[in-house]
Parts: C-alpha cells; structure tokens; sequence
C-alpha cells in the first residue's frame, strides 16, 4: 500500500486528496477506505483531488473500483467531481463513462474551478 487519502470538511463539500501510487492490488483496500472518508461526514457532494496521485491499473481496475463504490455506499447518492492531472484526463474518461453508466453522478475535470462549478451546480 503506498496511497494515502486525507479528507477535509469544506462547508459545502467533502475535498478528498489522493497521494501515492496506486496499483490494481490496492482497488478493495482503497475504495474501502475513500468510502469510508465519505460515509463518515454528511455531505453528499464529493470533490476529489488526484493530481498527486500516480496509477498504475489496468481496465479491471476501473470497473472493480465503481462496483466496490456501488457496493459499500449502497443506496446513498453522491454527487462527485475528480481532478486529474492534464496528462490523465482521457484514461479517466473510461473511469467516467463507467460509473455514469452504473448510475453514479460522477465527472472529471483537469481543473479545481470547472470540477467545483459542476459539483456545486445543478447542471447533470
């Protein structure tokens, strides 16, 4: 395990920041612990930060990280906005595409302004 996620309370969302590598091994132990982050605060609108944070995973991953979500925040609906890194965007558009298929509300911005204008908006 060589991640870290640190969340902060910002009023009107949870700002979650991911560091480290993360490689496919860590998919259950790090859902585990970003759901945990979120379950244990009120807000339903989720801001998460991954510029520092480099991967190492494959497609499975992706798929095994939104059916690990859907599986530990069972009946509870987030609203969350990811910020990649500019080099990372198209990768995380597959990650996008899945969990909007599965009916998460959930996007991917290369900056911290458009990702709080949509997390904060009411814009789908």
């Amino acid at each position: 395990m060589n991640y870290q996620v640190e969340s902060e309370d910002r009023g009107d969302h949870l700002h979650i920041s991911l560091l480290g590598r993360l490689e496919d091994r860590d998919i259950d132990p790090f859902m585990d612990e970003v759901c945990r982050h979120m379950m244990d605060n009120d807000h339903t609108r989720i801001l998460v930060d991954s510029r520092k944070q480099s991967q190492s995973t494959s497609t499975y991953y992706d798929y095994r990280q939104v059916q690990r979500f859907l599986e530990i925040c069972e009946g509870r609906r987030f609203r969350i906005a990811e910020i990649v890194s500019a080099a990372h965007i198209e990768s995380y558009l597959f990650l996008e595409n899945v969990a909007r298929n599965r009916g998460i509300s959930f996007r991917v911005f290369g900056d911290e302004s458009s990702a709080r204008a949509w997390l904060l908006g009411t814009e789908t």
